[in-house]
């Protein structure tokens, strides 16, 4: 896979006419376009969530202090 494809490129794979590229509604409709397709086709990939920083805290992880604050009792 060589990365990202340009939404206009994905539209003209799927079929969709791409109008007014890069207009902010004509780009929601063109990714809800494709997004539909991908559902009734059965091909979403599977989602995987990137975390930057931090991972979240577990339900059940003790409440700690963060920067000088006392914790919850």
């Amino acid at each position: 896979m060589r990365g990202f494809v340009k939404l206009k490129e994905a539209c003209a794979y799927f079929g969709f006419d791409m109008t007014d590229a890069h207009d902010a509604m004509a780009d929601a409709q063109a990714a809800r376009q494709i997004l539909a397709r991908l559902i009734a086709d059965g091909r979403m990939p599977e989602a995987k969530v990137h975390y930057a920083k931090n991972r979240p805290m577990p339900a059940d992880a003790p409440i700690t202090a963060v920067d000088g604050a006392e914790a919850a009792e």
